[in-house]
């Protein structure tokens, strides 16, 4: 049924997007020069990106009630994304710092943007420091102790460079 209603947009979608997969092999003795069979078609068209032109004509073929549907049952966090859409979320992260950046200049408050989940990029999560670790990281800052003191520090990556030849310590 889909080769049916949507040869073109299968025939192109494999040309472009699966090393030039001819889809007439499929009728080619032995599949071809690309060995297609009918499973490894099922699993191309699977897998093509979601703007292809295979997956697009499905879309526009869907009621409105099919749309809603499969929006309420989509996970975007489990769908790959493009290159495109990871640099859209960059972006967006970056704008969100700035408009916070704007408000706390500004004398506004606020807490700091959260960045947008990415499929595949687990949350950063905070270190928690025992007392004795808060003290130690307290000393070796100020080079003193305050009674009492509450620090929150978090930690991601420290990186230490020395000049060839100067002591480290």
């Amino acid at each position: 049924m889909l080769l049916a209603e949507h040869y073109d947009a299968v025939e192109a979608d494999l040309w472009m997007h699966c090393h030039r997969t001819d889809l007439r092999d499929l009728w080619r003795p032995g599949g071809g020069d690309t060995k297609l069979t009918w499973r490894l078609l099922r699993n191309l068209i699977r897998h093509l990106p979601s703007e292809s032109a295979t997956k697009t004509a499905l879309r526009n073929r869907m009621t409105d009630a099919q749309l809603e549907q499969a929006g309420k049952e989509a996970d975007p966090s489990q769908a790959p994304w493009s290159q495109e859409e990871m640099l859209l979320a960059s972006l967006i992260d970056s704008v969100r710092t700035l408009i916070y950046v704007v408000i706390r200049v500004n004398g506004g408050k606020g807490r700091p943007p959260q960045p947008m989940t990415r499929p595949g990029v687990k949350k950063a999560r905070r270190r928690q420091f025992t007392a004795e670790q808060r003290e130690a990281i307290w000393r070796r800052i100020n080079g003193g102790r305050i009674e009492g003191a509450v620090i929150d520090v978090t930690v991601e990556r420290v990186t230490v460079q020395s000049k060839p030849g100067a002591a480290s310590t």
